[in-house]
């Protein structure tokens, strides 16, 4: 029934028309011409119901497109119909119990998902996020919960700034897959849940990058014995053990020692 209605909507009325009249007195006005791809309505739509979108400050008119705020539009060249280039989710739109549907993989155009919503989204990050074309993805404040996907590693092509920041539950190791983002210019990956090792596949990305106030544990000591580059910044961890004495005797050492202090409480190398 739920399919139904949205096809109805979107052939009928995605342009901010309206149905045509069964009775004979009434003139049957011509159906609208649709101003947004089929596709991505239907996703908008299953966005709109997954998100609570009865209970957004600022309303949706589902018949009218103009009225879908915190949308980024592109326009089909072929078609000339609009596609959904960004979306962003705030406070405003996004009360508690909203989570992510998986159909956002489904938009082929998107290059932005920005999400700033203070705890209230939760749910995992839906897996076929990493099949956008995304440049931004920024994920900030949330009850999202999870690891990060090894998928990450489809969005090489395009992903330019990655932030993942603020989300208590959103935890597990770091895959290595993420340094075969080399595009990437922005990475963010503080206050998370993130354990285990820092896998040295991120200095493929060649960029300085936060990773401060998790849970990490451990560091592959290649990042000071082969490899020249900036270093992530990882204060407030839970590293310990010993420093190895081939990299307490390397001039990396001295230069870089400091992105790890200060440590989480109880914890700190022995030679440090």
């Amino acid at each position: 029934m739920w399919h139904k209605f949205i096809l109805t909507i979107c052939l009928a009325v995605l342009a901010g028309g309206v149905l045509p009249s069964c009775k004979d007195d009434v003139p049957v006005r011509p159906e609208p011409v649709p101003t947004v791809e089929l596709s991505d309505s239907l996703v908008l739509l299953e966005f709109h119901r997954a998100m609570l979108g009865e209970k957004w400050e600022v309303q949706w008119d589902l018949k009218n497109p103009d009225t879908w705020k915190n949308i980024a539009w592109t326009t089909d060249e072929e078609t000339g119909l609009r596609k959904v280039a960004g979306l962003e989710i705030t406070a405003s739109n996004c009360p508690p119990g909203s989570c992510l549907p998986e159909s956002l993989g489904q938009l082929d155009r998107l290059e932005s998902l920005v999400v700033h919503d203070e705890d209230q989204l939760t749910g995992r990050i839906p897996e076929s996020l990493y099949d956008c074309p995304l440049v931004r993805l920024r994920i900030v404040g949330t009850s999202l919960y999870g690891e990060l996907s090894p998928r990450i590693a489809r969005l090489a092509p395009t992903l330019r700034e990655l932030s993942i920041d603020w989300n208590r539950e959103i935890a597990g190791e770091i895959p290595p897959e993420l340094g075969q983002c080399t595009r990437l210019e922005q990475l963010s990956l503080v206050r998370n849940g993130f354990t285990g090792k820092l896998p040295f596949e991120l200095s493929n990305l060649g960029i300085p990058f936060n990773v401060s106030y998790n849970y990490l544990t451990a560091i592959d000591w290649r990042y000071f014995t082969e490899y020249d580059g900036p270093l992530p910044w990882l204060y407030q961890n839970e590293f310990q053990g010993t420093v190895p004495e081939e990299v307490v005797r390397c001039e990396r050492w001295e230069l870089w020692k400091n992105v790890f202090y200060l440590f989480r409480e109880g914890f700190g190398f022995e030679n440090y």
